[in-house]
């Protein structure tokens, strides 16, 4: 059994923060929590405790959608829309990982950058091509950090580039889940179709008939551009709205864990299918602003008991700072309020999403409750404070709007300090890269 103090601060609900100051959380061999508790037991081992003293110890956060092989392209194209920045971008940005060396680097960079901003748990949407894939399932697993991760299906596809036919997608990633799937706890595969405008019928169905043969997740993109959505109904005439296509395609369903990206235009009939089907929507404040795609309604999603949490999307999305894309959900949520009377994420809420809300997909992660893994951040804010005391409500506001990962100063999975990843090894470091 070990100990931790420190000032705790998570969510068990999203309306509300549970707070502990200068308390212990308990935790066990495996790394579950037994209890948070303002005195340790009688008898309880003085050595096996660590104190973090005024420092603030808070879930580990969980990035429920984002592109690692789009990393390079952050920060660019954003006065383009959607299907254009695809076009320019996203795609062409993959030429860069035919070098091997190339590849390691780019993506040892992206698993170290994960790690700086506290993000423990993440949902990758992998490559097309099997090298940058199995690169990432390697220094994935050598980081201890939790993700899901698993190979784009795109083989439908009608522009200049170059693109996998449907038994090239299929084959490529049957030999990623053969090599990698049940060689970690932590890393797990999850099918990937790339959304419907990209996927043939015959790849779509084989994604969901995998997922449920052997057991996986599924993800894939939903209603996030208005021309996307128009390109969807003149393809698939037969459809009602976008959520149809998957559904006569066997890629919702109880029967599958899934995640829908950013489900912007959604109607009325699709918020009702995707609470049947118990779907996790992914919410990516930023990219939606940055390629004018529009406001994705998360209050009618958490009103209608839909699990939600927040996605990086990079790199339509410019930051993994998951402090800033709690703030532009807050942000965006408020317009909503201005222009449709919803009420607006409070702060909780936000907190919420990036950590428990998005952890459920995981299951036991993102919150202290009993039983929960200890996966946290210990959050040093004093840079952040004026020369006045405040509440520890008061402090993680103020981080969530006004911290970056400078103030992260220790992270731990199951109990255990996980050290930076590749430090010391060339391709890892940022001076190398």
């Amino acid at each position: 059994m070990k100990a931790f103090k420190g000032n705790i601060v998570y969510t068990k609900v999203p309306q509300s923060f549970e707070i502990a100051e200068q308390s212990y959380i308990l935790v066990d061999e495996k790394g579950r929590i037994e209890c948070i508790a303002k005195e340790l037991p009688d008898g309880f081992d003085p050595n096996n405790t660590e104190d973090f003293g005024n420092q603030m110890i808070i879930p580990g956060f969980t990035d429920l959608h984002l592109h690692p092989n789009q990393y390079p392209d952050n920060g660019l194209g954003y006065d383009l829309e959607l299907m254009e920045w695809i076009e320019q971008y996203a795609t062409p940005v993959t030429e860069l990982y035919r070098e091997e060396e190339t590849a390691r680097k780019i993506l040892s960079k992206f698993v170290e950058e994960l790690w700086r901003y506290g993000i423990l748990h993440s949902v990758q949407f992998g490559a097309l091509d099997y090298q940058t894939n199995d690169i990432l399932f390697e220094l994935m697993i050598q980081s201890g950090l939790y993700c899901y991760l698993g190979k784009n299906h795109t083989d439908y596809k009608k522009d200049k580039h170059d693109v996998e036919t449907t038994q090239e997608s299929m084959q490529t990633a049957l030999a990623l889940i053969q090599k990698w799937e049940g060689k970690s706890d932590r890393v797990h595969y999850i099918m990937t179709p790339s959304f419907a405008p990209g996927c043939t019928e015959e790849i779509m169905k084989w994604t969901g008939d995998m997922a449920r043969r052997y057991h996986m997740p599924l993800q894939s993109h939903l209603d996030e551009n208005v021309k996307e959505v128009s390109m969807v109904l003149k393809r698939f005439t037969d459809c009602r709205n976008y959520a149809e296509v998957y559904q006569k395609n066997k890629i919702f369903g109880n029967d599958i864990k899934t995640i829908m990206a950013h489900c912007i235009h959604t109607t009325e009939d699709e918020i009702q299918a995707l609470r049947y089907s118990n779907v996790f929507v992914a919410h990516c404040p930023h990219s939606n602003c940055n390629l004018g795609s529009g406001i994705m309604p998360v209050r009618r999603y958490l009103d209608s008991g839909i699990r939600v949490g927040i996605g990086s999307d990079i790199s339509a999305g410019h930051t993994l700072n998951m402090m800033d894309n709690m703030r532009a959900a807050i942000e965006m949520s408020k317009i909503l309020y201005v222009e449709e009377g919803k009420a607006p994420l409070s702060v909780s809420e936000a907190f919420y999403l990036a950590t428990k809300g998005g952890g459920e997909f995981f299951g036991g992660v993102g919150s202290f409750e009993p039983g929960y893994l200890f996966n946290a951040l210990v959050v040093d804010d004093d840079a952040l404070a004026p020369l006045q005391k405040h509440t520890a409500a008061d402090r993680i506001e103020r981080f969530i709007y006004s911290g970056d990962e400078r103030q992260i100063k220790r992270r731990f999975i199951e109990g255990q300090e996980v050290p930076r990843p590749f430090f010391g090894h060339k391709g890892g470091r940022h001076e190398d890269f």
